[in-house]
């Protein structure tokens, strides 16, 4: 940038006629509806992040857990998960579908 120009923005002052007339889908600041809503989401998904913890660590065996890891969170491959973990790919196909056992 040439030092010789002075910076191409500036501040201008709108009156209240000329705020009226910019319309809402311009977006100048942020919408409080959709801030609410966001909010929400998010809560809601870290809630039910946390409810997923809670039943990994009580319902699964810690191989389990890491293989349900692997998969679901770190997108490997059942081949790429058994080699990690020195186990067979039809293990990492059991862990995966076994059923939650509460008794267990």
């Amino acid at each position: 940038m040439n030092e010789n120009h002075a910076s191409t923005w500036r501040e201008v002052q709108f009156n209240q006629q000329q705020w009226e007339k910019i319309p809402a889908s311009a977006a100048l600041w942020p919408n409080e509806a959709l801030d609410q809503a966001a909010e929400i989401r998010l809560q809601t998904e870290a809630e039910i992040a946390l409810t997923l913890q809670a039943v990994m660590v009580t319902a699964l065996t810690k191989r389990q857990r890491q293989v349900l890891e692997l998969y679901y969170l770190e997108d490997r491959t059942q081949v790429e998960i058994a080699n990690a973990m020195g186990i067979s790919q039809a293990t990492v196909s059991q862990h995966r579908k076994r059923p939650i056992n509460p008794s267990t």
